[in-house]
Formats: C-alpha cells, sequence, structure tokens
C-alpha cells in the first residue's frame, strides 16, 4: 500500500475504507461479515454506491437464515458452501481472529480487512 493511501486511510472511518476497497475491486459475488454497528454501515455505504452484497454472515447466526437491511444473514458455515469472491470482514477488534475462521471454514476468496 502506498505511503499516501495510509495516510489516508489514517484519517478515514473504518466504514468508509471497507467500502472503498470494493470499489478498487470488481467481483462477480461480495459477501459480508459481521453484522453488528460497522457491518450494517459498510452495507449502507455500498448500497448508495449502488453496491448490494449477495450474501452477509454473522457468528451469532447458528442455523437457518435471518434478513437484516433486505438482506439474508447465514450462519459462518455457509461461507463454504456460497464461496463468495471477495468477502469484507466487518470488524475492527477481531477482524484477524474472523479472517483465520474463515479459512478454517473453507472460505477460499479474497478477504478484505481493516488489519492488513
Amino acid at each position: 500500500m502506498s505511503w499516501f493511501k495510509r495516510v489516508k486511510y489514517f484519517f478515514m472511518p473504518a466504514d468508509r475504507i471497507l467500502a472503498e476497497q470494493v470499489d478498487d475491486i470488481p467481483s462477480k459475488t461480495l459477501g459480508i461479515y459481521g453484522a453488528g454497528e460497522l457491518g450494517q454501515a459498510v452495507v449502507a455505504l455500498l448500497q448508495q454506491r449502488g453496491i448490494k452484497p449477495d450474501y452477509w454472515y454473522d457468528g451469532q447466526i447458528k442455523e437457518g437464515t435471518h434478513s437484516l437491511m433486505q438482506i439474508a444473514v447465514y450462519a459462518p458455515q455457509q461461507l463454504a458452501v456460497h464461496q463468495p469472491e471477495r468477502l469484507i470482514v466487518a470488524s475492527e477488534a477481531y477482524a484477524e481472529e474472523i479472517s483465520k475462521n474463515c479459512r478454517q471454514l473453507g472460505y477460499q476468496g479474497n478477504l478484505i480487512c481493516l488489519h492488513k
């Protein structure tokens, strides 16, 4: 990452950092991991830009499908089934732990995180 981008990200809110990374890389399918405040803020920003995530995952979902902001929210175990091309990890404190868990669950796509 260039020094300019590092300085820019230092002053930018977390939701904008994650949403901007989606803008930089076009893909066919997009997932969000984390349905808390940051996840909801990222989804709202993406929707303002005309991007609707295909899948949403949260560790609090143990089975079945729930809905938030008109998007289905799944248990993390569904990552291995859905395999979105890119997955935004919407967590500041647990991004590294969640990323490792996603890989252990069989997710093979590109992770977009704050910890990199």
